[in-house]
């Protein structure tokens, strides 16, 4: 193809192995076909890729309501250095799970990585990636979402995101910077901040690992568990508000059964909170330091266990269901 104006179009062809779809966009600069070039250097509208390509140093702009910028349906992908601008807003009451809205979606099995780069979202339910049955790896990318209900990174209907030295910020309410609806999510370093009301920089439904990373959620509960969630925490840096933990049931979830490990966690502070019919196992082991209250209204069920080698301070009544101390003397408490 040679050099395109500036007008509306669909573009649909065979690139680098898999089918490229822009709907009702504009594009700017140059599309080039089938033998593996820079297909363009700016797209604006809801781009669709459907097989194997690698893009470098894309920009890619969506302001219209309930698409994605970049929406990934098969193969496998990689962005590198690419820019994400995502706004408009949603009209679909479920898009807070299935991520509709999202700067970057991922679904039905497909698998992105995305190298570098930033993606920004200013919609109300508009956050940055979702895997939602798809797979997605991001390896220092910066994400904000500055939208109400707009998470940084989230993954649903079983899908999977690995993040490494991610740089997170939400400022909405209802806006958490890693939110596990269904599915997985392993963090390795990075930073992770919210700033709005009831957003917590952890929310999980199911499991979420998170290894050397800053966890910032001073106005809100640091670590929000809806389901039967095991999260893990190894040698972060925690800041939050009153409530460290929040264990608390969803109408749409059965009975709560869920599990915190704190690894090498120094100097968690704040609060324990859990519902009255939910079960909660905390294992606080190899040198960490925990300092709150654990369950002063002795609600639903916890089991703690604690290693001889860490220690925890108790700033007030705390009730647990069973308690394991390793260190016999209890001089860790």
């Amino acid at each position: 193809m040679k050099k395109n104006d500036v007008g509306l179009f669909v573009i649909l062809f065979i690139s680098i192995g898999g089918l490229f779809v822009i709907n009702f966009g504009y594009s700017f600069g140059f599309l080039i076909g089938d033998n593996g070039e820079k297909i363009t250097s700016t797209i604006v509208g809801d781009v669709i890729i459907d097989g194997s390509v690698t893009l470098e140093n894309y920009s890619f702009f969506s302001d219209m309501d309930d698409v994605n910028a970049v929406k990934v349906i098969g193969g496998e992908s990689t962005l590198i250095n690419p820019n994400i601008d995502k706004s408009g807003n949603t009209f679909d009451e479920n898009a807070f799970i299935s991520g509709n809205n999202y700067a970057v979606f991922v679904k039905d099995n497909s698998i992105l990585h995305i190298n570098g780069g930033n993606i920004i979202s200013n919609g109300e339910y508009a956050g940055g990636v979702v895997a939602n049955n798809g797979m997605c790896t991001l390896d220092n990318v910066k994400i904000e979402a500055n939208g109400m209900g707009s998470n940084g990174i989230m993954v649903s209907n079983g899908g999977e995101i690995v993040g490494n030295n991610l740089n997170i910020l939400t400022n909405g309410s209802n806006s958490h910077a890693i939110s596990s609806i269904n599915g997985n999510i392993s963090i390795y370093g990075g930073d992770y901040k919210t700033l709005g009301s009831n957003s917590s920089v952890i929310m999980a439904y199911n499991d979420v690992f998170v290894e050397g990373a800053t966890l910032n959620s001073n106005k809100s509960t640091g670590i929000l568990i809806n389901g039967s969630a095991n999260v893990s925490l190894i040698n972060n840096k925690i800041s939050n508000g009153d409530v460290f933990l929040l264990v608390e049931k969803n109408i749409d979830v059965g009975d709560i059964s869920a599990k915190v490990v704190l690894d090498n966690q120094k100097d968690v502070v704040g609060n324990v909170i859990i519902d009255s019919s939910s079960k909660l196992s905390i294992n606080i082991k190899n040198k960490s330091s925990y300092k709150g209250i654990i369950n002063s209204n002795n609600d639903g069920n916890i089991n703690l266990v604690l290693s001889k080698d860490s220690y925890i301070t108790l700033m007030g009544d705390s009730y647990v269901s069973t308690f394991i101390n390793e260190d016999k003397t209890n001089t860790n408490i």
